[in-house]
C-alpha cells in the first residue's frame, strides 16, 4: 500500500507525476521540481501530495543524505546529526499523514469508478 512505510519516497511521487500528472521533472533539479509539483493540488485530478510546510525539511534531509552517501572521510558534527534526526522525526508523521490522505483519495476514486452507472 502507499502508506505502508509512511516515509517520503521520491519514487512514489515520480509514479504519481507519471501516471496522473503526465509530467515527470527531469534534469539536475528534478528532486526539487518534483517536490514543488507534489505541493500543488490539481482540481479534478488529485489533491496535494506533500504539504508545503514539509518541503523545506525534505530538502534538508535530501541534502544531508546526499552528503552522507558521497562523503569519503566522515567526520560528523554531532549537533548536525542530532538536528537531522530531529528533522526526520518531525517530518515522518507529517509525510505519513499526507501519504495516507492521498491513498484515501485514490481509494475513493477507484470505488467511484467501480460503481455501476
Amino acid at each position: 500500500s502507499l502508506a505502508s512505510s509512511g516515509e517520503y519516497d521520491p519514487r512514489l511521487c515520480e509514479r504519481i507525476a507519471r501516471q496522473l500528472d503526465e509530467n515527470v521533472p527531469a534534469g539536475p533539479t528534478w528532486h526539487v521540481d518534483l517536490l514543488a509539483q507534489m505541493q500543488i493540488e490539481i482540481p479534478g485530478l488529485r489533491p496535494r501530495v506533500i504539504d508545503p510546510a514539509t518541503v523545506e525539511d525534505l530538502h534538508e534531509l535530501r541534502k544531508f543524505r546526499h552528503f552522507f552517501r558521497n562523503a569519503y572521510v566522515l567526520e560528523f558534527d554531532p549537533a548536525q546529526v542530532r538536528s537531522q534526526a530531529e528533522r526526520l522525526q518531525r517530518t515522518h508523521a507529517t509525510v505519513a499523514a499526507a501519504i495516507a490522505n492521498f491513498q484515501t483519495h485514490v481509494e475513493r476514486v477507484v470505488q467511484a469508478l467501480a460503481r455501476p452507472s
